[in-house]
């Protein structure tokens, strides 16, 4: 059943006039019904993953999403490896428009930026079921520009380094605007040989599953 459900989407992403939100919209279900377990494994392997590469290892500054959705690779353990580690870790706060003096990306009424955490304790807020840090006015403005690496959140990415988001926007706004290498982390069989791409769609440089680490311009 599920090689027939991956066969399925291959076929689909293929096809030039296959609907997008209708491939997203069965990767979420694909992804909601996936065992527990087997999404604490499989992370687990990833983190690992991470923890080994060397393009991790060199960065001092990185941008991290932190886990919201349902059966989402889990990032806390790659967060908390990057403090101990003593990495800057900038993760992602949503809010309204206009909510935070910092700069920012917009989608429609909402906008994303980037906080600097220094453990996972800051994480309290929450927006769309993401945890974030409080926004306070005597925050630090963050440079964009020292983000070495950006670890990006999909429902699946391809070998070109194409995604399928979770259709919000912000990264494709948000990685044209850094000078940072950028990564995107899925589990094995949401990884495509190609997905279909709009003109506004950003991409990644390297994808991590628990099985391979995929450089797209190797």
């Amino acid at each position: 059943m599920l090689l027939d459900m991956i066969n399925y989407l291959n076929y689909s992403a293929r096809m030039t006039n296959f609907d997008k939100e209708d491939l997203r919209e069965k990767l979420i279900r694909r992804q909601r019904g996936l065992p527990r377990h087997r999404v604490e494994a499989n992370s687990k392997m990833i983190s690992q993953r991470i923890r080994n590469w060397q393009v991790w290892e060199d960065a001092n500054c990185v941008h991290i999403y932190v886990t919201g959705k349902r059966n989402e690779v889990d990032t806390l353990p790659i967060i908390k490896d990057s403090l101990s580690f003593g990495k800057r870790v900038f993760v992602p706060q949503l809010g309204l428009k206009g909510r935070t003096p910092l700069r920012s990306v917009s989608v429609g009424r909402n906008s994303m930026t980037v906080m600097e955490i220094f453990s996972l304790e800051e994480l309290v807020d929450e927006y769309w079921g993401i945890p974030q840090p409080i926004f306070e006015a005597t925050k630090k403005e963050t440079n964009w520009n020292e983000i070495d690496l950006t670890v990006v959140p999909g429902l699946a990415f391809d070998q070109s380094g194409n995604r399928i988001g979770y259709g919000s926007g912000y990264y494709d706004r948000f990685l044209p605007e850094l000078p940072s290498e950028s990564v995107g982390l899925c589990f094995s069989e949401n990884f495509f040989d190609i997905l279909p791409r709009g003109a506004h769609d950003a991409h990644v440089e390297y994808v991590i599953t628990e099985s391979i680490l995929h450089n797209v311009v190797s």
